[in-house]
């Protein structure tokens, strides 16, 4: 139960962990994804700036060529592309100034641009197209047109300069994008690799734990065992010593003519054997006799010679088919007799009206 509460609160935690992470992941490819667009958006607008600068220097030349021609050949078809570029000049510049006013040089540069060819159409271009200019005059109007393609080349290497630097963005921006990405994903494995690994490390040494405690226990049982075992053998061992005894104290009992008895006196009970019915004719299965059947009475002696009575007994095998016997013999031996006054003491016990006669 506890380790699937682990485990839950463990998948639980990676679950947020892998939320939080995909959020971190999605907002850098999304801030990453809005400034490369950008920086794309930024780059296009220079190429465009360039494309439109490049065009109006064409016109510009146009215009320039056109007048030359004319000057040469009086033709008035040879003005047809000064006329065309003279249209469109204007609207490229105004596109120009309108793509660069955030921009204070370029703004400058444009600025320059029409200043230039306003000066050459003032000076050249006009007086040309209305025959103040002669044709023979070839170097008329060339350090004017000079200035214009100065103006024009300023500006184009000044665009290349940032179409190149925007594409440079545009390159870092996506290398940086996708190296920041790669770099979270890596952190997010290494801190889930991380995680997991503790909680690992933490069920094994837990794991390690139990194991150690088990050994230990294990080693406490298998001592009980062994001191149980030891406690076992040496119960079954009294309890054939008892069973013994208990056999010898009934064969002697059974052999004797004696009413024998074992009094506690503690709980005043008595154990009698087979003689308490024979010789006083109380049944042997009372343990405990009435007050006014027995009283107790301790008589002064002096010592006499005293005999030990032992009986031994010996069981014969059994013939085929019968059961084994046994043979008991008593042994009668004067024991030393002891000096000084003795006090015996034993119960008397009050026999049956009926009895009183033939107990006699």
């Amino acid at each position: 139960m506890a380790e699937m509460q682990m485990m839950t609160r463990l998948l639980r935690r990676l679950t947020w962990w892998s939320v939080a992470a995909l959020l971190v992941v999605s907002g850098t490819i999304a801030g990453f994804f809005v400034s490369q667009d950008r920086a794309q958006q930024a780059f296009m607008g220079q190429r465009e700036i360039g494309r439109i600068t490049r065009t109006a220097a064409a016109l510009a030349t146009d215009r320039e060529t056109g007048i030359r021609g004319y000057q040469l050949t009086h033709d008035q078809k040879s003005l047809v592309p000064e006329i065309i570029a003279r249209a469109l000049l204007p609207s490229l510049l105004d596109s120009l100034a309108g793509l660069t006013r955030f921009d204070a040089a370029k703004s400058e540069n444009v600025k320059a641009i029409s200043s230039a060819i306003n000066r050459w159409q003032k000076d050249f271009a006009e007086p040309a197209i209305s025959g103040s200019i002669k044709g023979d005059s070839m170097l008329a109007g060339k350090p004017q047109f000079d200035r214009v393609r100065a103006a024009f080349r300023t500006f184009l290497a000044a665009s290349e300069a940032d179409v190149q630097r925007e594409a440079a963005r545009v390159k870092t921006l996506q290398i940086l994008g996708a190296a920041v990405v790669l770099a979270e994903l890596l952190a997010f494995v290494g801190i889930l690799i991380f995680v997991i690994r503790g909680q690992l490390m933490r069920q094994a040494a837990e794991l390690t734990h139990q194991q150690e405690l088990l050994e230990q226990q294990a080693v406490e049982l298998e001592l009980q065992m062994s001191e149980l075992q030891a406690t076992n053998d040496s119960l079954a061992e009294r309890e054939e010593l008892l069973q013994t005894s208990e056999e010898r104290y009934r064969l002697a009992a059974h052999l004797s003519n004696d009413a024998i008895y074992d009094w506690d006196v503690a709980s005043n009970r008595f154990e009698w054997n087979e003689g308490l019915q024979g010789l006083f004719g109380y049944p042997r299965k009372r343990s405990a006799l009435p007050s006014n059947g027995l009283s107790v009475s301790c008589i002064p002696t002096i010592p006499t010679a005293l005999w030990k009575v032992s009986t031994k007994c010996s069981t014969r095998a059994a013939a085929a088919g019968g059961r084994p016997t046994t043979d008991c013999g008593e042994r009668t031996a004067r024991m030393p007799t002891p000096k000084g006054e003795l006090t015996s003491c034993a119960p008397r016990m009050a026999r049956r009206k009926s009895d009183r006669c033939d107990q006699r």
